[in-house]
């Protein structure tokens, strides 16, 4: 199954229909709000919502919640929690977006932030998400992971945005999966019983933002040139990527409904049908695990023989029950395990 999702920073009337089909037929786990609606669920229990509560002063303004530590959490949250509790469907929040991580008193007073506002938000009944952090942060340095982490397990998800210009595989590993290395770093130094979290890309795609274009707010119409069928295969790589990693649970890309400053990688609904329809062909239906059969059993002959007994029982439950089919199969599969006993008692 596709872990891309859709983010949207506009989710109005004239776009709520499409966005709707769209998480319908892209079979999308979970869909990313930026100022969530208050009331009830929007998306109707179709997906999983993840949100943001963005201040009017922007990432800055939550950068100084960020910068005082236990006491900008308790803050934060009190500015908050209205608006929290007023939007009760979404199941995972986003904390401040794209703290900077780059000094250490930074990292250090991040740590003491999520901590203090996960432990708010746990005690509200909320599930958390932090970090959200930029793209190429934190360094490739241990001891900054070694400050960070605190932060990093105080929630349930950790989020990372993840972009690359002018494709998203240019400069893999420092762009595009670099949370790769952050998490491969954080195995090895976490102690015996801590659970890393969950990741979500809470930002993916293309921005000519990064290293060494340094464009901002241009986005893949720039890059591919205003062709969605040039970007749709990059979103697919990337989409296979993270199939291989189990840890991470979506990758949300930016951007659906975009506000006119973002119009550079705003996905339309034209463009957004192509895109649910590659989503839904990597779905594949769960097989149901076979049936446990009594030839499947293994042992030595006293085990085997304690099994036959167990299997005789259970055949006949099955007739109970009045699963003929069931029991028959198992009468079948019984005569095998015998042969094999048979064989083993001449052998003894």
């Amino acid at each position: 199954m596709s872990k891309l999702a859709l983010q949207a920073q506009q989710f109005d009337k004239t776009r709520r229909k499409w966005m709707l089909d769209f998480v319908r037929d892209s079979r999308s786990k979970w869909a990313m709000l930026i100022d969530p609606p208050e009331g009830g669920d929007p998306f109707g229990g179709l997906v999983q919502v993840m949100a943001r509560a963005p201040l009017s002063g922007g990432d800055s303004e939550e950068q100084r919640y960020v910068l005082r530590g236990r006491q900008g959490a308790e803050d934060y949250f009190a500015r908050l929690r209205g608006f929290y509790e007023a939007r009760r469907y979404v199941d995972c929040w986003q904390a401040t977006n794209e703290p900077f991580v780059g000094e250490r008193t930074f990292r250090l007073m991040f740590s003491e932030f999520m901590l203090r506002w996960s432990e708010l938000m746990h005690g509200d009944g909320h599930v958390t998400g932090g970090g959200a952090l930029s793209i190429g942060w934190p360094d490739k340095k241990v001891a900054h992971v070694v400050e960070l982490l605190p932060g990093i397990l105080a929630g349930e998800y950790l989020i990372l945005h993840e972009y690359s210009a002018p494709t998203m595989q240019d400069r893999v590993g420092d762009h595009c999966l670099r949370y790769r290395w952050l998490y491969d770093t954080m195995r090895n130094i976490v102690r015996p019983g801590q659970v890393l979290p969950r990741l979500m890309i809470g930002e993916v795609g293309i921005d000519g933002g990064v290293a060494p274009i340094h464009r901002d707010k241009t986005g893949w119409k720039t890059y591919c040139h205003g062709s969605f069928e040039r970007y749709l295969p990059q979103l697919a790589w990337y989409d296979g990527e993270i199939a291989k990693d189990p840890y991470v649970e979506a990758a949300f890309i930016f951007l659906f409904g975009g506000l006119d400053a973002w119009r550079d990688f705003d996905i339309d609904e034209g463009n957004a049908r192509k895109l649910a329809k590659h989503m839904a062909s990597t779905y594949v239906t769960p097989v149901a695990p076979a049936e446990p059969l009594p030839e499947q059993e293994q042992g030595a002959l006293p085990h085997l023989l304690e099994k036959l007994r167990w299997w005789c029982e259970e055949m006949q439950r099955m007739h109970e029950a009045g699963d003929l089919e069931r029991a028959n199969r198992i009468r079948l599969s019984m005569i095998k395990l015998l042969s094999r006993i048979e064989r083993m008692a001449k052998e003894l």
